[in-house]
């Protein structure tokens, strides 16, 4: 089956520790989905198992993550990525990976802190304004909406959308 990439879907899904964001992108300026996904259970399967559900659902043959090679640090978002690169490989998925500073460099205009590219995405997609978290003070840990900006920022990066 052909995509024609004016209407091909992508999937962009930015892991964290009680599940993940995910945003689901057409022709990379029309927002189809968004939000965040619960995995309750500690083991890769369910997580791998909701992110392939999304991808049925979508009939999405892109998927979209950060390319966290230059990350030393080994966190359960690290070991996420991993485990959806390699079911991506098996599935014979068009991987993007998009790097941190690929995403900054992207919305420079905006902004450099994760806070102001949120409020850019939101300028962009009005219907994601409500979504957005107070700004996070000091103490506080990030709120896990932000994976969903993150997802939709790693999706604007890619200019394959």
């Amino acid at each position: 089956m052909k995509h024609n990439a004016k209407h091909m879907r992508i999937v962009a899904v930015d892991p964290c520790l009680k599940g993940f964001g995910f945003a689901v992108l057409e022709g990379g300026t029309r927002l189809v989905d968004w939000g965040v996904a619960r995995v309750w259970g500690t083991g890769e399967k369910e997580f791998v198992a909701r992110v392939e559900d999304l991808l049925l659902r979508y009939r999405s043959k892109c998927l979209v993550l950060e390319d966290l090679d230059n990350v030393r640090r080994v966190s359960r978002k690290t070991r996420r990525v991993r485990v959806l690169e390699e079911y991506g490989k098996r599935s014979r998925l068009q991987l993007l990976r998009v790097s941190r500073a690929s995403v900054r460099a992207a919305f420079q205009d905006a902004g450099v802190t994760k806070r102001e590219i949120a409020l850019a995405i939101s300028n962009l997609f009005p219907e994601l304004e409500p979504h957005l978290p107070p700004e996070r003070k000091p103490w506080m840990s990030e709120d896990e909406r932000m994976n969903v900006f993150d997802a939709v920022a790693l999706a604007l990066t890619t200019g394959a959308s």
